[in-house]
Parts: structure tokens; C-alpha cells; sequence
């Protein structure tokens, strides 16, 4: 059994010209014959414009009409699948730790500006003027280092995590010669 993947095509021409080697005088029969063969063994073909680029199709066997090397065994499909499938994942864990050193960093400078804050001559004459602040500024002041700790080791945690997964998917990939 062998496949392709689609690319876009937009005709049932396009596709067939791209996936097996019609010429010679009998180019517009063999090309009518590979298009029933395409839609009986994949009917979504009928409709092109619902088929999105990159699908997966079965290309049938057909005496005498050579395929091109568009056309892959199954195991190469698979294999080419599995790849572009990790490559998905690989760019969607990327966004996501982009994403996480985004809010990561904004958390970090928000500990450092409230520490930055409490050291300033203005809060601490707003803190003489307000007794109860003068009681919760050692509060304040522990809970914006711990964050500031806190927000260096999930950094750290995150990092490490992000690479562990790189290498796994790595070595997936590598098990199945992707």
C-alpha cells in the first residue's frame, strides 16, 4: 500500500499528474482511470476544496501506471507524518515557553519593582503616616523576595523541563528513523 499527501491541488488533474507518470498517447485515458482509482479509494477527493494541504491519501496500485516519487510506501508516509507531527509539537512547546518567560519576567520585575518601592524615601513617609502599612511592610518585603525566588526557580524548572522534552521528542523521532 502506498500514499502522498495532498499540496493544495485544487484539480483532480493537478493531483494525478503530480502523483503518477502519465504521458505518451494514452496520457488522457491513464489520467481518467487514475482519477477514478484516486476517488474510490479516497472519496473525500471529490470535494479538493475541503481537503487541506498535507493530508494523507492512498494511492491504489494501478497495472500498467507507474507512480512518481511523490508516492511513498506506508512506512515512509508514516514515517513523514510522525515527523511533521512532532515538528507541531516542538513548535507548539516553543510558543508556550515563550509564553511562560513572558509572564515569568513580568512577574520578576513586578517583585523588583515592589522591592524597589518599600526602599524608596516617599513610601517610607507614606509608611510613617500609616501605621498599619509601618506593620505590613516586613510582610510585603518577605512575600516580594520569596516571589522574586520563586519566579528564578520555576525559570529554571521550566527550562529544564522544555529541554527534557526536546530530547525526548529527539529520540521518538530517532526510534522510528524520522
Amino acid at each position: 500500500m502506498q500514499f502522498a499527501t495532498t499540496r493544495g491541488e485544487t484539480t483532480m488533474a493537478a493531483l494525478t499528474s503530480r502523483l503518477f507518470k502519465l504521458d505518451g498517447p494514452a496520457a488522457k485515458a491513464r489520467s481518467k482511470q487514475v482519477e477514478n482509482a484516486l476517488l474510490q479509494a479516497n472519496p473525500q477527493l471529490r470535494n479538493l476544496t475541503t481537503v487541506p494541504p498535507g493530508a494523507t491519501i492512498e494511492v491504489p496500485a494501478i497495472e500498467g501506471i507507474a507512480p512518481t516519487a511523490e508516492v511513498q510506501p506506508v512506512e515512509d508516509a508514516a514515517r513523514a507524518t510522525l515527523a511533521a507531527l512532532v515538528t507541531e509539537v516542538g513548535q507548539a512547546l516553543t510558543a508556550t515557553g515563550a509564553a511562560l518567560d513572558a509572564a515569568m519576567k513580568f512577574q520578576d520585575q513586578e517583585a523588583r519593582e515592589t522591592l524597589q518601592a518599600l526602599k524608596s524615601g516617599e513610601f517610607g513617609r507614606l509608611a510613617k503616616e500609616q501605621p498599619a502599612l509601618q506593620k505590613r511592610l516586613p510582610q510585603i518585603k518577605q512575600e516580594a523576595t520569596a516571589n522574586l525566588r520563586g519566579v528564578a526557580v520555576l525559570a529554571a524548572a521550566q527550562r529544564k523541563a522544555l529541554t527534557q522534552v526536546d530530547s525526548d521528542l529527539a529520540a521518538f523521532l530517532k526510534q522510528f528513523g524520522a
